[in-house]
């Protein structure tokens, strides 16, 4: 049996495969009314034609230089596969942003970071929701904004895109969130981004006993 970190970590890559997979068979999903996208102005949709566009030639270099130097022959092979499988999965992770939404659901708020991140919020412990677009601290200006979960010392999840959150929730009792190996909190303030945050904050607020400002 896998120990718990080695076990999440195949289950988010077959995860991105999987999404990957969905993708190209069934393009141009449609979210329900209770899923909220929040991919529009990720880096991947800069990042992933720029690797596509300098790939060739990068696994070409690669091959020809194991070719002459390595006296393993199967090695050349080996980081054209890697190389190949890397492409995928950045591919696949691109992917799981869009099929993989925010989601209100019967008793809770689920939010996600594609594969690689998950938070479940009960409806119950959201004392305030705040539309309140800013990038995390200590976060430099860059052409490729990070972006995932973070997590602070100070009782803070953070889930930005593009280099930015959208929306604040501040909680009546702390929840932890899921990484690809280990879980991050607990956390009493939730920062995370939306693609249409006024009419996500419309729908929480309308559940009981959720305030705003």
């Amino acid at each position: 049996m896998l120990p718990r970190p080695a076990a999440r970590l195949v289950a988010t890559e077959q995860l991105i495969l999987w999404c990957l997979l969905r993708r190209i068979l069934r393009p141009g999903k449609r979210h329900t009314e209770h899923e909220f996208g929040y991919h529009r102005r990720s880096s991947l949709h800069t990042i992933l034609p720029v690797v596509l566009l300098l790939s060739p030639a990068e696994l070409g270099a690669v091959h020809l230089l194991a070719h002459i130097l390595s006296p393993w022959p199967p090695l050349k092979w080996v980081l054209l596969a890697l190389g190949v499988y890397g492409i995928l999965w950045l591919a696949g992770l691109r992917a799981s942003l869009e099929l993989l939404p925010h989601r209100l659901e019967e008793d809770g708020l689920r939010l996600r970071y594609g594969a690689h991140a998950e938070v479940f919020v009960p409806y119950a412990g959201i004392r305030e929701v705040l539309i309140h677009p800013a990038r995390p601290a200590g976060e430099p200006l860059s052409l490729f904004p990070a972006e995932g979960l973070k997590y602070s010392p100070e009782g803070t999840l953070l889930l930005p895109v593009g280099g930015r959150t959208d929306l604040a929730l501040h909680l009546r009792s702390p929840v932890s969130a899921r990484g690809i190996l280990k879980l991050r909190g607990p956390a009493t303030r939730v920062f995370f981004a939306a693609d249409e945050p006024e009419r996500l904050a419309a729908e929480l607020r309308r559940r009981p006993g959720i305030g705003f400002p």
